[in-house]
């Protein structure tokens, strides 16, 4: 039975931006569920990452806690904070020493901010209490095709700046096995940015943290979605395989 892959957006979007991926894995034999943040459109914009987290942890616990899946986290961008956090306690060597069945078997970063501990996201970010993207055809979207940008900018949202605030306080990659998905094109999280994060990562946990590339934009969901599924199972396999070893 194929793990269920959990997608975790980014800011400003909900689940919707996946919904040409989502048919893509499933096509592959991987069933998913797609999840929107609490700090994505909330009125008043005083949600947190905190608030983020705790919605995930409840969406694994009913996968893994009630229903015994086997689950790969998948988070992109600032849905990298999220998942990173989210995913404490969920993996399946936990588990298996506790007599139980199921767990993340690893996380994958999809041009996802993958921090180290302490470190948020505000200093990048910044704005005010409603936190919108500029120019997000550029930074966003600049691969996709002009009429599936103009439906991709209207599913955006507000995201509450708080959660910007909000630090890493777990470390996955020390944990379980993890794998990190480039964009190369990315005008939002530059790929030099991203080898950074990945470069502190494998200097904390050398040897768990596999890598791939895609020739796409900070949106390879939009741009790529079957190359991108792609992408997305051979991460799935590499680190499933590597959680049962």
């Amino acid at each position: 039975m194929p793990p269920t892959i959990v997608l975790a957006p980014g800011a400003w979007h909900t689940s919707t931006c996946y919904s040409l991926l989502e048919p893509a894995l499933h096509a592959a034999g991987y069933p998913t569920e797609s999840v929107s943040h609490p700090t994505i459109g909330a009125e008043p914009p005083t949600k947190t990452l905190s608030d983020d987290v705790t919605s995930l942890r409840r969406t694994l616990a009913r996968l893994i806690d009630e229903q015994d899946k086997t689950v790969v986290l998948l988070g992109h961008s600032y849905g990298g904070v999220v998942v990173s956090n989210a995913s404490e306690g969920f993996g399946t060597a936990d588990r298996a020493a506790q007599g139980k069945p199921g767990g993340i078997a690893g996380v994958v970063y999809l041009a996802a901010f993958a921090l180290q501990s302490g470190r948020s996201l505000f200093d990048a970010l910044g704005g005010n209490d409603y936190s919108y993207p500029s120019d997000q055809r550029r930074v966003f979207y600049h691969d996709v095709a002009p009429d599936l940008q103009e439906t991709a900018i209207a599913w955006l949202r507000h995201s509450c700046r708080a959660a910007f605030y909000g630090a890493v306080a777990h470390e996955p990659w020390r944990a379980m096995p993890c794998a990190y998905i480039f964009c190369d094109e990315d005008q939002a999280i530059p790929l030099f940015v991203q080898e950074k994060m990945v470069e502190a990562m494998t200097q904390t946990a050398p040897g768990n943290v596999l890598t791939a590339h895609l020739p796409a934009s900070h949106s390879p969901f939009f741009s790529m979605p079957e190359r991108t599924a792609e992408a997305i199972v051979r991460a799935v396999e590499g680190v499933q395989g590597r959680a049962n070893n």
